[in-house]
């Protein structure tokens, strides 16, 4: 996979990087998972409120 990314966003994940001491792929994936897991989180709890907010309609339309 190749990712593009503007010169000042690549020097502040290697500033970074640098600073944990762990190699810029290894930030930016951890990033990468981060980011990819909050938001599983944030649309499961959507979908949840959705399906709460629109029960009756489903058991009437069921």
């Amino acid at each position: 996979m190749v990712l593009t990314i503007n010169e000042t966003l690549e020097r502040e994940l290697e500033t970074t990087a640098k600073r944990l001491n762990v190699p810029l792929t290894a930030l930016v994936e951890a990033l990468l998972r981060d980011s990819l897991s909050r938001d599983d989180q944030d649309f499961d709890k959507a979908v949840s409120r959705v399906l709460r907010k629109n029960e009756e309609l489903y058991q009437r339309l069921a």
